[in-house]
């Protein structure tokens, strides 16, 4: 580790996730350090993917962990830092004594609303509605201030507290994804989180940050854990801060940015500005792509399906099939638009996956466009989704096949996380308010009927 010159008075070094390094004043505060991946038993790993050289990192004058969670408190990590290091932690018993047996004796343990002034800079411990020993922490100095929220569930009465204790912040940290791991251990159903989701958005709105970034939630499952990626991230980082940025629209001083391994933070000129250069010592091997961690919690079992095609199907690529539904959603669109006012209504992006074994294609359809078109490729902001079987799709269009075989037989899935945030509260279409459009391409009824032909034929040649 080195001593570097510091660029301002504060700055924000991330490392990737909830691991931050904060350079503040005379101070290096690393914040849940984790260095390497794997982490937390080897679950998960830092996203986007990235490696550290500790040794070209700026020396550390404290550690500060939020909570006791793996991703957050990585023994590994800590093991490579100086036992002389002052450590501050949640009055959490457990922490302290694995502390301890580190070798670490510096150990300070914090309450909420609790204020810590180190050489000028203060830290106040803000709290969570969770059960375990967890906290947020505002970091001020010289008129500027960071609320990094971490993991923390905050009440009505507690955001406000904060709040009118500090009136706004410089930046926020806030979290946003509605995680969905305890929904799967549990076989419970899976559906979009709309309210848990909405909380997150209307309390990063209310915190007044002139710069608010979605923390934590930086990590996925690694192989063979990864089938999991694609059920317990229910929102897209994209979606959440175009959605934050519409609540907050009425400010234009106010912004939001992502914030990935190796950004490097640095407050000029009244304001948090992010640096070209990523922070010495984090080398970011790849960019944030939502795809890598998108909410399809029906795509596991159609692409694990054993539906092949049948003799006599023809020779259509998965392309073709596709092009051709694109070509008929288009023509519906532009002769019947009154079969689509539903989506229109609710501003609906619908995105459309077939699957062909491990191979899959896709388009969407951004409905509050003033003239909607298929558009390759899947969208980050999707509220409607399906998934489908390549083959037993070509047989739904070409008649050869019922809308009750394409669902009963598991070919077909499709989610919808379509809701507007209003100022009396959440509005959402319901379950079965609006209709997946390839109904209206093919059509329940046409389908039944060539189902029936087709058995009466088959009657008449016994």
């Amino acid at each position: 580790m080195v001593d570097h010159a510091s660029k301002t008075e504060f700055e924000i070094l991330t490392l990737g996730h909830a691991s931050l390094i904060f350079r503040v004043g005379p101070l290096v505060i690393y914040m849940d350090p984790i260095f390497d991946d794997p982490h937390h038993d080897g679950l998960f790993e830092i996203y986007p993917n990235r490696s550290i050289d500790s040794n070209l990192l700026p020396t550390p004058t404290h550690i500060l962990i939020s909570h006791r969670h793996f991703d957050h408190f990585d023994i590994n990590t800590l093991a490579r830092l100086d036992r002389s290091l002052p450590v501050i932690i949640p009055a959490d018993p457990m922490m302290r004594d694995a502390l301890k047996r580190l070798g670490f004796s510096d150990i300070t343990e914090v309450s909420d609303y609790e204020r810590l002034t180190l050489q000028s800079v203060e830290l106040y411990f803000t709290p969570s509605e969770l059960k375990l020993p967890e906290h947020g922490v505002v970091i001020s100095f010289n008129g500027v201030s960071v609320w990094n929220q971490v993991d923390t569930m905050l009440s009505d009465e507690d955001l406000a507290r904060v709040v009118d204790q500090f009136g706004s912040f410089d930046m926020v940290i806030a979290p946003w994804q509605p995680l969905l791991e305890a929904v799967v251990q549990h076989n419970q159903p899976l559906v979009f989180p709309i309210a848990e989701y909405c909380r997150f958005l209307v309390k990063a709105a209310r915190c007044k940050g002139q710069l608010t970034v979605p923390g934590a939630n930086g990590f996925r499952y690694r192989k063979p854990y990864d089938w999991q990626n694609t059920l317990c991230f229910p929102a897209t980082r994209e979606r959440f801060m175009q959605d934050l940025e519409h609540l907050i629209a009425f400010d234009p001083s106010r912004q939001v940015a992502p914030n990935d391994s190796g950004d490097h933070w640095v407050f000029e000129n009244g304001r948090f500005h992010k640096l070209s250069e990523q922070v010495s010592g984090v080398t970011r091997h790849h960019d944030w792509h939502y795809e890598d961690l998108v909410f399809q919690p029906g795509l596991t079992a159609i692409v694990g399906s054993k539906q092949v095609r049948q003799s006599g199907r023809g020779s259509e690529s998965l392309s073709q099939i596709l092009e051709r539904l694109e070509d008929l959603v288009n023509k519906k669109m532009t002769q019947d638009p009154e079969a689509f006012k539903e989506l229109k209504a609710w501003d609906v992006v619908y995105q459309i996956t077939v699957c062909d074994g491990e191979e899959t294609c896709s388009f969407h359809i951004p409905f509050a466009a003033d003239t909607p078109q298929a558009v390759p490729g899947t969208s980050p902001y999707a509220t409607m989704t399906t998934t489908v079987n390549a083959w037993a799709l070509l047989d739904l269009l070409d008649h050869r096949t019922s809308w009750d075989h394409l669902v009963h037989s598991g070919a077909y899935r499709t989610h919808q996380t379509v809701f507007r945030l209003a100022p009396d509260g959440i509005h959402a279409p319901g379950a079965e308010a609006i209709a997946d459009p390839l109904w209206a391409i093919a059509k329940i009824e046409d389908n039944l009927i060539a189902k029936i032909d087709r058995e009466l034929a088959a009657v008449d040649r016994l």
